[in-house]
């Protein structure tokens, strides 16, 4: 939160200038203001879904989502994507779902088989 303490704004708090994109561990006042959406103690925080959280859901660091894609740059910025190797990902790859499997088998969020 960012409460001047001097000026003709004295003691009215703002939304933190990283807002809406605050990172995880940044002050926050209201979900909003955090990347994640998920403001916590005022404090971003991972979101409830994290580390599983599926494609589309709101995101502040690869760890968060499932598909371990996490874009931080342009349209779809914080928000869970599908991996770049999708809908071919090799064994072994972290997926979301399925069809991000080049054997379109998603197990355990990560691809099986060949």
């Amino acid at each position: 939160m960012n409460c001047p303490t001097a000026g003709p704004n004295a003691f009215t708090c703002e939304p933190p200038g990283c807002a809406p994109m605050c990172p995880d561990a940044n002050a926050c006042d209201i979900d909003t203001d955090c990347a994640s959406q998920s403001c916590v103690s005022h404090l971003c925080a991972a979101p409830t879904c994290s580390p599983h959280c599926d494609d589309g859901k709101p995101c502040a660091l690869t760890t968060d989502c499932a598909s371990l894609t996490c874009p931080t740059a342009g349209p779809g910025s914080y928000v869970c994507a599908p991996p770049a190797c999708a809908p071919n990902c090799p064994a072994g790859n972290a997926c979301d779902k399925a069809g991000e499997c080049a054997s379109h088998d998603c197990v355990a969020f990560a691809c099986v088989g060949s």
